[in-house]
């Protein structure tokens, strides 16, 4: 549970990077769009773990791109080859003219 969480010196939950060697659908999921956001050339991609700090979702994934053509393509090869996984469309948030692009995978986000 979030309360639960261990905090840092901040006063902030601590928060785990996801393990290479996590045994869960939500981490086998994470992984596979790891595998595409490197295959695609996304910079700074962050995997982390967050089930002890927020109960709705487990793994959080972070990548930066170097452009709005990079970031739609991300966008356009996770939802091609994993959208079938994603949440009803109302809950998915995508706002990629801001520089933004939020898939909702229930687990992952």
């Amino acid at each position: 549970m979030a309360g639960d969480a261990k905090r840092n010196n901040s006063g902030l939950p601590t928060v785990e990077l996801l393990p290479s060697d996590a045994d869960s659908d939500a981490a086998e999921l994470a992984r596979e769009i790891i595998a595409i956001l490197e295959e695609k050339s996304a910079a700074k991609i962050l995997g982390m773990n967050l089930e002890k700090v927020n109960p709705y979702f487990c793994i959080f994934i972070i990548a930066s791109a170097s452009s709005m053509v990079q970031l739609k393509t991300l966008g356009r090869e996770v939802q091609k080859r994993l959208g079938h996984r994603l949440r009803a469309k109302g809950l998915r948030t995508e706002d990629i003219e801001s520089g933004w692009l939020i898939l909702d995978f229930a687990d992952v986000i």
